[in-house]
C-alpha cells in the first residue's frame, strides 16, 4: 500500500529545521525516524512497526511523535497519538495534522 522509502543519512535537526528540504512530508517523517533509531541509508517501509519492528520501547515511540510535533511545529491530539504504532501511522497522523491547520 505505501510503498518503501530510502533513508538520506544522517539527519541532524538544527532548531531552525525546515522538513521542507526533503521535498516531501513523506521523505522527512522516514528520514527523521530513520535517524532516531540509527537507520542512516536503509530502507524503511511504511508499515514498520516502530516497536516490534525497531526493538524500541513507548518511550522511543513518544519521542519519534515528539520530534515530530517539533520539526512540523504541530500538536498532536492524544487520542491520536495513542493509536500509533508504525511509520505509516506516524506519517498519516503528521499530514492529517498540517492539513487541519
Amino acid at each position: 500500500m505505501w510503498g518503501e522509502c530510502y533513508l538520506w543519512g544522517d539527519f541532524a535537526m538544527p532548531s531552525s529545521y525546515d522538513w521542507r528540504r526533503f521535498g516531501t512530508v513523506r521523505d522527512a517523517v522516514v528520514t527523521i525516524i530513520g535517524d532516531h533509531y540509527g537507520l542512516y541509508g536503509r530502507i524503511l517501509p511504511l508499515d514498520t512497526d516502530l516497536m516490534a519492528d525497531l526493538d524500541s520501547d513507548e518511550i522511543d515511540r513518544l519521542e519519534v511523535l515528539m520530534t515530530m510535533e517539533e520539526v512540523f511545529d504541530v500538536r498532536f491530539d492524544q487520542a491520536a497519538q495513542a493509536g500509533v504504532r508504525t511509520v505509516g501511522d506516524v506519517l498519516a497522523l503528521v499530514e492529517a495534522t498540517l492539513a487541519d491547520q
